[in-house]
C-alpha cells in the first residue's frame, strides 16, 4: 500500500467493507468450509477365477487399496446367500448353480453393509446390490457375460436378463456396472464387425464429474491372468465419517525373560505391599502400581490391533507361504520368464496346501470341543450368528414410496409417514376384523415375530405355555373379547381360523 493512502477510522484502505466477523472482504482472503462435501466411494472389479482359500488375500486387497465395494466374477461358489468374511467386516453377496464355473458377488467393506437397501439376483451371472447413502441412491452390479465357444441363445439370455435389471432402476438412482463381459464393450461395430453382437449400452457416462481416476492395477497377486480395475465415484451429501476409537492396551504378551525379570524387581522395590487402611485404599494403591510399572517397562499398543481376518485357522506356516507366494509373484512380474513363472505356481500350490492343512486342523480343534461338556451352547451360539449373517439385509434404514421408490429427501420421509398414520388412525372398521382378515395379519405379523428363532431352542414346557397365553390374548383383542365374555380359548380359535402355537413351533423344530 503506498504511504499517501488514506485510511478509515478502524485503520483499513478506503474502499474495503470490515466485516463484523474479524476479517477484511478482500477476494482471497477468507475461505469457507463447505457444509456438504463430496463422499468419496472405491469401486473394484476383477475375475478371481475362484473365491475357494482366497478371501484373506481379496480382504488385505480391498485395505491395502482402500477398496469400498469389490464386484467379482467366477467365484465358483454354489447358492444365493450372504455371509460376513469372519471378524473383517467385510459382507459377501453371492449367486451360483455350479462349482466349477461362473458365479458372481459383491463385498461389501464395514461402513457400506448398513446401508443395502435390496438385492436382485438373476441366475449365475448378475447380481444386483442397491446402497443408499446420504442424499444417493448407488446401483452396483456384477456381471459375468457368456465366454467364446457357447451358443447364441445363452449369450441372448444373459443380455435380455441384464436389459431387465437395468430397465428396472428408476431414473435419479446411479448405476455403476463392474464385470467379465468377454468382449467389446460399446454401441458401435466399427473394427469389431466380426466379433461384436450388436449388444450395448452406449454412452451412460453423461455426468464424467461422478466417475475420477479410473485405473487398472496390475501389482495383485490373486490371479494372473486378470487385473485389478478401480474407480473412484464422488456422491454429494453431508455424510458424516465415522471416527477411529482407539485403546491402547499394556503388551502383557512380552512380559517374558529379561523384561520378566526387571518387572519383579521393580514390582518388589517400588510398589507399597503393606498399605494401611480399609481394602479399598490397598486395592488402588496396588493396582496403580502394577499399571504404572508395567506401563512403563512393557509399552502400550497403539490402540488399534492387528487385523483379523479369519484367525480361526491362520497360524504362522501360512503366514510364511502366504508371503513367499506374493515375493515369487512380484519376482515373475520384474522378470516374465518362464522360470519365474513355474516358480509362482509352485509357491501358489504351497500356500493352498498350507491353507488347507491349516483349517482341517482347526476344524479337528472345533469337533473335540463340539464334544465336550459346553458342545450344545457353541452349536445354538453358531447357528444364531450364522443366522444373523446370512441375512441379505441387517436393518432397514430407508423408507420406500409409491412403486417401491426410494425416497431420500427428509420433505418426502416425513410426508410418506404423515400419510400412513394418518391412514392408520383414521380407518374405521364397523364390525371390527373378520375371521379372514385376523388370520392374514396373525400370519404374516404377529406369528412370525413370535417363532423366530425357535427352531434352535431349548424350548420347555413352561415356556410353551407363556407363548400359548401370549397368542391367546392377541387373538381376543383382534376380536374385540375380553376374559368378561367367558369364551373358550377353542371357540376363539375356531372364530379365527389360526392352530395353536404349540402345533406351530413343533413344525418350525421339525424342519
Amino acid at each position: 500500500m503506498p504511504s499517501g493512502a488514506s485510511k478509515n477510522e478502524q485503520g483499513a484502505p478506503v474502499g474495503v467493507v470490515i466485516s463484523e466477523q474479524g476479517f477484511s472482504r478482500v477476494p482471497g482472503r477468507a475461505q469457507v468450509k463447505k457444509l456438504a462435501q463430496d463422499y468419496r466411494i472405491r469401486l473394484a472389479t476383477r475375475n478371481i477365477r475362484s473365491l475357494t482359500g482366497t478371501t484373506r488375500e481379496l480382504v488385505d486387497t480391498m485395505l491395502r487399496r482402500r477398496i469400498s465395494i469389490a464386484c467379482l466374477q467366477e467365484i465358483k461358489w454354489v447358492g444365493e446367500k450372504a455371509r460376513e468374511i469372519e471378524d473383517t467386516g467385510y459382507k459377501l453377496y453371492y449367486t451360483g448353480k455350479d462349482r466349477h464355473r461362473n458365479g458372481v458377488g459383491i463385498v461389501v467393506d464395514k461402513h457400506l453393509k448398513d446401508s443395502v437397501d435390496t438385492l436382485t439376483r438373476k441366475g449365475d451371472r448378475i447380481i444386483l446390490v442397491k446402497l443408499v447413502k446420504g442424499g444417493s441412491i448407488v446401483n452396483i452390479i456384477s456381471a459375468y457375460a457368456p465366454q467364446v465357444g457357447l451358443d447364441d441363445l445363452t449369450k441372448e439370455k444373459f443380455w435380455e436378463k441384464m436389459d431387465d435389471v437395468v430397465q428396472e432402476i428408476p431414473f435419479g438412482e446411479k448405476l455403476f456396472i463392474g464385470g467379465n463381459f468377454n468382449g467389446h464393450v460399446g454401441v458401435h461395430k466399427q473394427g469389431y464387425e466380426k466379433v461384436h453382437g450388436g449388444f450395448g449400452f452406449g454412452d451412460l457416462n453423461e455426468d464424467r464429474m461422478t466417475c475420477k481416476d479410473c485405473k487398472v492395477i496390475p501389482g495383485e497377486c490373486l490371479v494372473i491372468q486378470h487385473r485389478l480395475l478401480v474407480l473412484d465415484i464422488c456422491l454429494k451429501g453431508n455424510i458424516r465419517r465415522r471416527k477411529e476409537t482407539r485403546y491402547p492396551r499394556t503388551k502383557w504378551w512380552g512380559l517374558r525373560g529379561e523384561k520378566l525379570e526387571v518387572f519383579k524387581e521393580r514390582m518388589s522395590q517400588e510398589v507399597r505391599w503393606g498399605v494401611e487402611g480399609n481394602s479399598n485404599t490397598m486395592w488402588n494403591t496396588i493396582a496403580d502400581g502394577i499399571r504404572r510399572i508395567s506401563k512403563e517397562v512393557l509399552g502400550e499398543s497403539k490402540g488399534k490391533g492387528p487385523i483379523s481376518k479369519e484367525k480361526w485357522w491362520w497360524n504362522d506356516e501360512v503366514q510364511i507361504m502366504v508371503k513367499a507366494k506374493k515375493e515369487c509373484f512380484k519376482k515373475w512380474q520384474k522378470g516374465r520368464n518362464a522360470e519365474n513363472f513355474q516358480g509362482y505356481k509352485q509357491a501358489s500350490k504351497e500356500a493352498k496346501k498350507a491353507v488347507r492343512n491349516a483349517k482341517l486342523k482347526a476344524y479337528e480343534s472345533f469337533y473335540t470341543r463340539l464334544d465336550s461338556k459346553d458342545g450344545e451352547k457353541i452349536i445354538y451360539k453358531l447357528a444364531k450368528s450364522q443366522e444373523k449373517r446370512a441375512r441379505d439385509v441387517s436393518q432397514v434404514k430407508c423408507i420406500k414410496g409409491i412403486d417401491s421408490v426410494v425416497l431420500v429427501k427428509d420433505e418426502a420421509v416425513r410426508d410418506k409417514w404423515k400419510s400412513y398414520f394418518e391412514k392408520l388412525l383414521n380407518e374405521k372398521h364397523e364390525g371390527g376384523f373378520g375371521g379372514e382378515e385376523v388370520e392374514n395379519f396373525y400370519g404374516t405379523a404377529i406369528r412370525p415375530a413370535m417363532l423366530y428363532g425357535t427352531e434352535c431352542w431349548p424350548i420347555k414346557k413352561q415356556q410353551v405355555n407363556k407363548m400359548s397365553e401370549a397368542e391367546m390374548r392377541m387373538l381376543k383383542w383382534m376380536c374385540g373379547k375380553t376374559r368378561r365374555d367367558r369364551i373358550k380359548n377353542e371357540t376363539v380359535r375356531e372364530m379365527v381360523g389360526v392352530a395353536p402355537i404349540e402345533e406351530k413351533l413343533r413344525e418350525n423344530r421339525l424342519r
